[in-house]
């Protein structure tokens, strides 16, 4: 192998290498690189609620199937699944502006843990 061959290869590699994005430190292992939880949420316009969160974490995948999951106190996830929709009395889905539907499981306690997942991905209203 030439030192010209050489070269090439290491620059092929440092090209693939440095395609990929930056990782938000939120994101689950495995989910879409460089992709951050900001646009993640424009995609189907939801957001986290303003009260404060812990252990916030969320995925995306390529075929558009996120999830996410935060801990806060339990007037805070009532705030956040009304906000959608839902009925904290029994979380089983929410639907965001843009008509994504999540299913939703509420782990009570202390604090209460919130897991999402999508069921449809949604659409933006050409309308506005």
């Amino acid at each position: 192998m030439t030192k010209k061959s050489i070269a090439a290869i290491l620059f092929s590699v440092a090209v693939v290498a440095g395609c990929g994005g930056q990782r938000d430190p939120r994101a689950y292992p495995g989910s879409e690189d460089g992709v951050s939880w900001e646009e993640a949420s424009a995609r189907f316009q939801m957001t986290l609620p303003s009260c404060p969160v812990k252990e916030f974490h969320f995925d995306v995948q390529p075929r558009l199937t996120e999830r996410l999951a935060f801990v806060a106190s339990k007037s805070c996830v009532d705030k956040f699944l009304k906000q959608y929709g839902d009925d904290p009395a029994n979380p089983t889905r929410l639907e965001t502006p843009y008509h994504a539907k999540f299913a939703v499981f509420v782990k009570p306690g202390i604090e209460e843990t919130v897991y999402a997942r999508s069921l449809t991905s949604g659409f933006p209203d050409p309308s506005k």
